[in-house]
């Protein structure tokens, strides 16, 4: 666009940092504001005990689109590592490979579980017939179709997966069984269509590259993009938190602290209920905001006095017999000298209610060593944990939060100079690679006259088929 356009991000993940940089790649005027000490939010990597550590387990998905493969070659270099996984799985008791194979499955989990997951392939393309007849009939007399997200899972995978998987597990990660859950949390988080969908990735062969990660920890990515931003002109404000949005005629006026900046249009990855406040909506949109839900994670960091825990990048516990979701170790990640050679440290996340009480930092500790004992890991001595809570990790997709969702969209759509983005601003589960995409997205959607709604749109519209990638 030939208009300078002066644009403030809010937020500086990976979402807003994209932003930045094509922003101020296309000659506008770019100011971010972070609350943060550190550019990153969720994906940055502190220093725990000497090692470079993430918040949780990330990796970066070899499904990026060209501009995002790009931004990605820009950002790390020769720091983006090509990585196989190496992922292991507590499934019914037992230990398996993760992505799943059929011989391991076969061999080690009980009989009842493959016999039934069998018997579901089998029988797929006649359930998924009398589903979409039983489908017909319902909506045809006036009710609703089965759209919860047990009931989808179980018409597309049968049973046995449905209800000896995927139920505990996402039990676990949102708080709710998934029968009070939209379908929508299947669709996004959930590849596979039908059972045979399942035995067709198992059986392909694997790839020499699974996934990608940056050399010194997954932040190393948000920090790079923060150097492209800045090389193109745009300003990164840290520890600065928005705390009022006001839109005028002609500009916005974005208050940080004691400091007013007037901008042409503010873009905004921050949290949409925050969001909506600091712009001073309605009480109809502030009410719609306070029904979006989300699980956060306890992030318990375990330094351990041995050179690795196991030779696994993350462990995963999908039951409901332990509050632990997954354990990961970030040096498994990646291939890095710098790593101190005689002690890692691990990172377990367990989901939690950020409504609930504070952490505590010794039962926490215990938890995830019982855990991984009662799975038959020799847990090293620890010495020393450090615990990190995220309040907004998971959103909760119930038809409830659908449809306020649609209605802070709606006032967004309506709003000539703001616009919002991002996992967090979308209220979405999507990958990093995802997010990316949107951010590049922005750049041709902001004007001097505000943004170009209808574009956005069809954008939006799009990141609706976005799945995410275990």
């Amino acid at each position: 666009m030939s208009d300078r356009v002066r644009i403030a991000v809010l937020g500086a993940g990976p979402a807003g940092l994209a932003a930045a940089v094509a922003t101020a790649r296309a000659g506008h005027a770019v100011e971010v504001f972070e609350a943060g000490d550190q550019v990153g939010g969720m994906t940055a990597s502190p220093t725990i005990a000497g090692q470079r550590v993430d918040l949780g387990s990330h990796r970066l998905h070899p499904v990026a689109s060209p501009p995002v493969e790009r931004l990605l070659r820009e950002a790390l270099g020769d720091d983006l590592q090509g990585r196989r996984r190496r992922g292991r799985i507590h499934l019914e008791g037992r230990w398996l490979d993760f992505p799943l194979r059929p011989v391991d499955m076969v061999t080690h989990l009980p009989p009842s579980f493959v016999a039934g997951a069998l018997w579901d392939v089998a029988v797929g393309p006649w359930r998924s017939r009398a589903s979409r007849r039983a489908t017909d009939r319902t909506v045809g007399e006036g009710g609703p179709p089965d759209d919860d997200a047990l009931s989808t899972l179980r018409r597309r995978l049968g049973p046995t997966v449905a209800d000896r998987f995927y139920r505990p597990y996402l039990t676990k990660l949102y708080g709710v069984d998934p029968s009070r859950l939209h379908a929508e949390v299947a669709d996004r988080r959930v590849a596979a269509r039908r059972a045979t969908d399942v035995v067709a990735r198992m059986l392909r062969p694997r790839p020499e590259v699974d996934f990608r990660y940056p050399r010194t920890g997954f932040g190393q990515l948000a920090e790079g993009l923060a150097d492209l931003a800045r090389g193109a002109g745009a300003t990164i404000h840290l520890a600065s938190a928005v705390t009022a949005v006001t839109e005028h005629v002609d500009r916005v006026t974005v208050t940080a602290g004691a400091t007013t900046t007037d901008v042409d249009v503010v873009v905004s990855s921050l949290p949409a209920p925050l969001l909506v406040r600091m712009a001073g909506a309605g009480d109809d949109v502030v009410g719609a905001a306070s029904a979006l839900v989300h699980r956060g994670l306890h992030l318990v960091h375990l330094d351990l006095d041995a050179p690795r825990l196991s030779q696994a990048d993350a462990l995963y516990f999908p039951g409901t017999d332990t509050p632990v979701a997954r354990v990961s170790e970030p040096r498994n990640f990646r291939e890095n000298p710098d790593d101190p050679p005689d002690h890692s440290v691990v990172c377990a996340e367990i989901p939690y209610d950020p409504r609930g009480p504070a952490p505590d930092t010794a039962a926490l500790a215990r938890t995830v060593t019982e855990t991984l004992q009662r799975a038959g890991l020799a847990v090293p001595q620890v010495r020393g944990v450090t615990v990190r809570s995220l309040p907004r990790v998971y959103p909760v997709y119930t038809a409830g939060s659908r449809r306020a969702l649609d209605r802070l969209e709606d006032w967004v759509a309506g709003r000539r100079r703001i616009l919002t983005f991002g996992r967090q601003g979308l209220h979405t589960p999507d990958n990093t690679h995802h997010v990316l995409a949107m951010g590049l997205d922005v750049a041709d959607v902001v004007g001097a006259d505000g943004i170009d709604h209808r574009a956005w749109a069809r954008r939006r519209a799009a990141y609706r088929d976005f799945v995410v990638e275990d």
